[in-house]
């Protein structure tokens, strides 16, 4: 059987990149019933850096805290209640585009915004309303540009 060589990225405490990390290693290292506790423990170190690496720094490198660095990340990073007010945050603190601003700013507002509505959020309403195709299209339009930039729009 052809096996793909997946390398498990590196969480250094961003909340929104929590559970992309977690999927990748929970099906790569936790789940494998070939690697001990100790070594489970070992690749979850190798793989944390920032705040991550820190909430799990004091626990010993043995069997039994395996599962508590597993729970400490659970419960600092993984709780959708903080995530979805993180994701709030960076959406409200987007830059402003101004009529100053060129067609580029607008398309990159759009976009980072478009890009944030990716995540996977259960029940947030702010966050779902950014999918839907209207959003964009009631977006763009109703912001006053400059003739030479909407003519580029």
């Amino acid at each position: 059987m052809f096996k793909l060589d997946i390398t498990v990225p590196r969480f250094k405490g961003d909340l929104l990149a929590w559970p992309e990390f977690w999927e990748i290693f929970e099906a790569y290292v936790h789940t494998d019933r070939g690697y001990s506790s100790v070594q489970k423990l070992c690749f979850l170190r190798q793989h944390l850096d920032g705040p991550a690496a820190r909430a799990i720094q004091g626990l010993p490198l043995t069997a039994d805290n395996y599962m508590v660095a597993v729970q400490i990340l659970k419960d600092r990073f993984g709780r959708d209640d903080i995530r979805k007010d993180s994701l709030i945050t960076r959406l409200l603190n987007l830059p402003a585009v101004t009529s100053a601003d060129s067609l580029k700013s607008l398309r990159r507002l759009v976009d980072e915004a478009a890009e944030m509505a990716e995540y996977e959020l259960s029940g947030s309403a702010a966050i779902l309303a950014i999918r839907r195709p209207s959003v964009v299209h009631w977006t763009a339009p109703s912001v006053q540009l400059e003739a030479s930039t909407e003519a580029e729009w």
